[in-house]
């Protein structure tokens, strides 16, 4: 009973302290309102007016950061190239806020992983992530997916292969509508790549970490997925995607379990790979009849 009454008191209490103290340190006064999706409409605009959208920037507490996004996430900001920084920065916050709602709301989350801090800090950002979760909780992965490709990836691991379909069809059009975009992404592919992985000081996910975390996170994710590969899908994103940000953690929201949350909440580098692989050794532990985690049974089976 004890241990069930800490346990309540961790999922009630201790977690949304927990998000609220990371939130002062991931969301400062220095953060700028919309800033990624001011940098992505520079992009689209510099693409509007014939320049290389990737050569856009933007500074924020003091670092510079340029454009990395996809061909299709610069046609998909064309719409808010022509306006003024503060009318995209904040109606992109705004927008951030209301999908915020929409993922707490379709997933039946508690009202606290409202203050989850990679989900607080897409929404301070406006970042696309945020849209493009909810887009997929509503089952319109194919546009989620022109905001970023990496959509695709919880759509093939829950097996949506009609989404999966439109989603390539979609791209295809883009290439064909704008294929100049797509030869000058091409030819500066490396240097684009290069920039992005310094800028983003390696990434949060396995790549930016030595070899062998890499690979165990290759293998956890395939062990995961061997149990179920919507989970692993989910979990790919924040895990193993190149340079990947803070605000990817929000991947986990659906098959969320307060650990889970907790864990991969940490606002370091590499946190969403070794919460993998823990991941994938609290699956094997419990299918051996192993279970010493101080973890519910129902919770974990209620993630995966």
């Amino acid at each position: 009973m004890r241990s069930q009454r800490l346990r309540v008191a961790f999922a009630r209490l201790g977690l949304p302290l927990w998000f609220l103290m990371i939130d002062t340190q991931v969301i400062g006064p220095g953060t700028l309102p919309g800033g990624d999706a001011i940098l992505y409409a520079h992009g689209a605009a510099s693409y509007i007016h014939g320049l290389d959208p990737w050569s856009a920037s933007l500074v924020a507490n003091g670092q510079t950061y340029h454009f990395a996004g996809l061909p299709p996430t610069v046609l998909a900001f064309i719409p808010f190239s022509g306006l003024p920084d503060w009318v995209t920065g904040w109606g992109w916050v705004v927008l951030s806020a209301l999908s915020a709602g929409l993922i707490v709301w379709r997933l039946k989350l508690t009202w606290f992983y409202l203050l989850f801090p990679p989900l607080l800090s897409g929404v301070a950002s406006g970042n696309p992530q945020i849209a493009l979760l909810a887009l997929l909780l509503v089952g319109a992965g194919p546009l989620a997916s022109l905001l970023k490709i990496y959509a695709i990836v919880p759509m093939v691991g829950e097996r949506r292969w009609r989404s999966v379909t439109v989603s390539g069809a979609l791209l295809l059009a883009t290439v064909a509508v704008a294929p100049g975009l797509w030869a000058t992404y091409a030819s500066r592919l490396s240097q684009i790549s290069s920039t992005l992985i310094t800028e983003s000081h390696g990434g949060f996910s396995a790549w930016g970490q030595p070899w062998p975390i890499l690979a165990a996170t290759v293998v956890a994710l395939l062990v995961i997925a061997r149990f179920n590969g919507g989970t692993a899908g989910w979990l790919a994103v924040p895990a193993i995607w190149p340079a990947s940000e803070y605000h990817y953690a929000t991947m986990i929201l659906p098959i969320s379990a307060p650990l889970l949350a907790f864990a991969i909440a940490i606002p370091w580098y590499g946190v969403p790979a070794l919460v993998t692989i823990g991941y994938a050794a609290v699956l094997v532990m419990k299918t051996f009849g192993k279970d010493r985690w101080p973890l519910r049974r129902t919770a974990l089976a209620g993630a995966v």
